[in-house]
């Protein structure tokens, strides 16, 4: 960590308040640890710009795979103009004579880090890379309604140049993958574990996913730009993508996916916590097998606090939120190893907004959907000041069975509230409404209805008969 302390107070207004004293602790540890890797520009007058340190403590850099996982927590802690500038960093930095990689890691001089980095040549670069900063770009945009994720000419390049060039490049074995070969060294790993794995994995199932997530990102970003046949050549791409993956990827004697195609063309089925965790977190399998991978991640330790920073949000979105809850608690222990790495505290504070408290902004048209990730129906929580849309909101739950929107910005909103359960009517500020009945990936039921919120305004949806009810305390 570095000494240099920011004086600018612009962010980390995010505030959490709950029935359980455990959640505030670790959730105001976090964003406080979080906050002190963070570097505006006019304060230190780095050549880089606005940034947060996303790389191993002491670097002053930030990396590719760190800056995409820790984007989310980022932005809940009102470092959108951070996350833009270091996205911009990495998207410019494409280039043919780097066979379409970028710079793996930046640091504050606003160059490739010298650790990382000699020439064109010799460098270390991750190959799911690339497709993880397509996938967080669009979640950038979805949270924070920023034009130049879907309009700027380097960006709409870099996304371009990853979903053709970068492909066609790196696929030597034909599937429409990029692979690794021994003969790359570290110039084209393919996956994020860096472990021994790395020297004999083609390809990594989480690079599989990524890349299928990217080009459903690309797919999403040219409909946003009225390219409907590029937007369904690019959706047609990524199913291709999965069908492949749950094709020939799967062992039926095994009961599970592989991990790693290796160099040979055969395949690895060796747990690795890095590579698991991503074809259940972004819907490369489907729901019966990605409980088996949460079983995995469940029952075995992951082999670094890189890999486990990742479990509470698969946990979440896999539907056990007492176990992401567990996990995100445990994170957040003095004694927990390495705990200050930065991606810890920033997974951290976005696992707090998208997981327990099951925020899912889309700025398209500037709605916000929410579903109770409580893991039971005698808790509550309250989460102030989430900067959506370059506005805020707070958000409260008691259980699954009652919610809170506060619009605290200057425009109305779109709000899809979702309460645990199948109720034939809900309570809109007391009013009874039909919802929509839906079940969610995972099957479980939920009711929803449509919500606009004006500015300054505070709407609350609840069950009509909630399973528990004490007394709101935080809502």
């Amino acid at each position: 960590m570095t000494d240099q302390r920011p004086a600018d107070q612009t962010f980390g207004r995010v505030r959490l308040s709950s029935t359980m004293p455990e959640w505030v602790e670790a959730f105001e540890w976090a964003r406080a640890q979080a906050i002190e890797y963070v570097f505006p520009a006019h304060e230190t007058g780095d050549p880089v710009g606005d940034w947060y340190e996303a790389a191993l403590p002491g670097r002053a850099a930030f990396c590719m795979r760190d800056v995409s996982h820790q984007a989310l927590g980022a932005h809940v802690l009102g470092l959108e103009r951070f996350t833009l500038n270091m996205m911009r960093k990495f998207v410019r930095a494409i280039s043919p004579s780097r066979d379409y990689c970028g710079y793996w890691e930046i640091d504050r001089l606003d160059r490739p880090a010298p650790v990382d980095y000699v020439d064109d040549t010799s460098f270390w670069y991750n190959l799911p890379a690339n497709f993880d900063v397509m996938r967080a770009c669009w979640e950038q945009y979805l949270w924070s309604g920023r034009a130049e994720y879907v309009s700027d000419r380097d960006f709409l390049r870099f996304y371009d140049l990853s979903a053709n060039q970068y492909i066609e490049r790196w696929d030597r074995n034909g599937d429409g993958i990029p692979d690794h070969r021994s003969a790359d060294g570290t110039r084209g790993l393919g996956g994020y574990d860096e472990a021994d794995t790395s020297n004999f994995a083609a390809s990594g199932a989480d690079l599989v996913a990524l890349q299928y997530a990217a080009l459903h990102a690309y797919a999403a970003v040219l409909r946003r730009r009225n390219d409907a046949a590029g937007a369904e050549r690019m959706a047609a791409r990524a199913e291709a993508v999965k069908a492949s993956f749950r094709s020939h990827w799967w062992s039926p004697e095994r009961g599970i996916f592989a991990t790693m195609l290796l160099e040979d063309g055969s395949f690895s089925f060796e747990h690795v916590s890095m590579l698991s965790a991503f074809p259940a977190r972004f819907g490369l399998v489907d729901a019966e097998h990605r409980a088996r991978i949460l079983d995995q991640l469940e029952a075995r330790p992951t082999e670094c606090i890189e890999c486990e920073s990742y479990v509470p949000e698969v946990l979440f979105e896999g539907g056990r939120p007492a176990q992401a809850m567990a996990r995100l608690l445990a994170l957040c222990r003095p004694d927990t190893p390495r705990r200050e790495y930065p991606e810890v505290s920033f997974a951290v504070v976005g696992q707090f907004a998208a997981g327990l408290m099951g925020i899912r902004p889309d700025a398209r048209d500037r709605s916000v959907a929410t579903a109770s990730g409580l893991p039971t129906d005698g808790e509550e929580a309250l989460l102030e000041h989430v900067p959506v849309f370059g506005s805020t909101i707070a958000v409260g739950h008691a259980g699954s069975w009652e919610s809170t929107l506060a619009n605290t910005g200057a425009d109305p909103l779109t709000w899809r509230a979702s309460i645990g359960g199948t109720h034939p009517r809900l309570l809109v500020d007391g009013s009874p409404t039909a919802p929509e009945q839906a079940p969610d990936a995972n099957g479980r039921p939920w009711s929803t209805v449509v919500v606009r919120v004006d500015a300054g305004q505070r709407r609350s949806v609840r069950a009509a008969t909630p399973a528990w009810a004490a007394g709101s305390s935080v809502l």
